[in-house]
């Protein structure tokens, strides 16, 4: 069965497959609670610590942790005359291409009459823990998980299901230390206690709707997102570059509302509304005309 979901999923363009006993998974939880002690968890992380697990009776009925990854190429943010979405948002919305290819796997479980459960990014379970625990990867200072072949440029898929299937190792290597993801943030969102406040990280706040009492002097031209620490990231050198020519600013807010829902509807950014976006050029142009 093992094999046979490997082979799924690598003929979905999910290179990467991990798994793991839902009753083994190892969670840090002081890191968690030094989290929320300095205040450094932002409103999209949603859930509580001990939702963090599978210990709750709510996920008693499965056995098996699938870990997914779905590589994405990075984008070059070069021409400052142009603005772009992070690597994440290009082209069609992640969540949609993962859930559907994460539900080739879905239909051979329930072929062999297993029951299963598919997550991308929509639940108060940590994603990037449980890729971890499925031996996928190791965790960087930017908190990112590190695969040594894909870098950090790709996209987690999880499914449980009552199927038991024979766990990975968990890969236990640090990400040395060069401190380039630690230097390179502009918000300092990145401490050296290694535990991100993702209330400064510039992917959260060009998301963030309500910008008050907040510094955007850091804003760039990344109006939705931000790869500044993984870009610098030594472990992502080999990731190709997207065929991204960018947007230009003014096109894009003279854009009208239904224009930009037809051009951006299957895309990741769609959700968050033009809004938001053409906030975060008009704070972008503000900073480079000082």
């Amino acid at each position: 069965m093992k094999e046979e979901i490997i082979k799924i999923c690598n003929e979905n363009d999910l290179i990467k497959v991990g798994f793991c006993n839902t009753k083994n998974i190892l969670v840090d939880y002081s890191r968690y609670e030094l989290q929320d002690k300095l205040g450094y968890r932002c409103s999209f992380q949603v859930g509580k610590i001990e939702d963090k697990d599978l210990s709750s009776e709510k996920y008693s009925i499965y056995n098996t942790v699938i870990a997914v990854l779905l590589p994405y190429k990075k984008v070059n943010f070069e021409d400052k005359d142009k603005v772009y979405f992070s690597a994440v948002a290009s082209g069609e919305d992640y969540h949609k291409t993962l859930t559907k290819k994460l539900q080739k796997v879905g239909d051979y479980l329930k072929k062999n009459n297993y029951i299963y459960k598919i997550f991308v990014d929509n639940n108060p379970l940590d994603e990037k823990n449980l890729a971890y625990n499925c031996g996928l990867g190791f965790f960087g200072k930017n908190n990112l998980l590190i695969n040594s072949e894909l870098g950090s440029y790709f996209n987690i898929g999880i499914i449980l299901t009552d199927a038991i299937i024979e766990s990975d190792r968990i890969v236990k290597r640090s990400c040395g230390g060069c401190n380039l993801c630690v230097n390179s943030c502009p918000s300092k969102a990145i401490n050296e206690n290694e535990i991100l406040n993702a209330n400064k990280c510039l992917s959260y706040l060009t998301q963030k709707k309500n910008l008050d009492n907040i510094d955007t002097s850091n804003f760039n031209n990344c109006i939705y997102g931000c790869d500044i620490c993984m870009s610098v990231c030594p472990y992502n050198k080999k990731v190709e570059y997207v065929n991204e020519n960018g947007i230009n600013p003014d096109d894009f807010l003279n854009m009208n509302e239904e224009e930009f829902n037809e051009k951006y509807k299957d895309t990741a950014v769609a959700w968050r509304g033009k809004e938001t976006l053409d906030r975060n050029i008009s704070i972008y142009l503000k900073n480079i005309d000082k």
